[in-house]
């Protein structure tokens, strides 16, 4: 859900130098040098309104299950 606010962390130390925020994941921090092939936060953030919407919740929790759910992942 935090690859659709793009860009946020100026310095790899703003981005945990690089640890895992949460288990079960294959989630990057990435800095900001040049554009992302394949990176669209604009689409990410549609696909996480459009599961927001889908839940009518704003619990994290059912939004990534919904996420998981419309992309067929776990």
């Amino acid at each position: 859900m935090t690859a659709s606010r793009g860009f946020v962390y100026r310095s790899r130390a703003a981005a945990g130098d690089m640890r895992k925020f949460h288990g079960d994941c294959d989630c990057r921090i990435a800095v900001e040098s040049e554009p992302t092939p394949g990176y669209d936060p604009d689409d990410l953030y549609d696909r996480y309104l459009t599961a927001r919407r889908d839940t009518g919740s704003g619990d994290p929790k059912k939004i990534l299950a919904a996420m998981r759910e419309n992309e067929s992942i776990h």
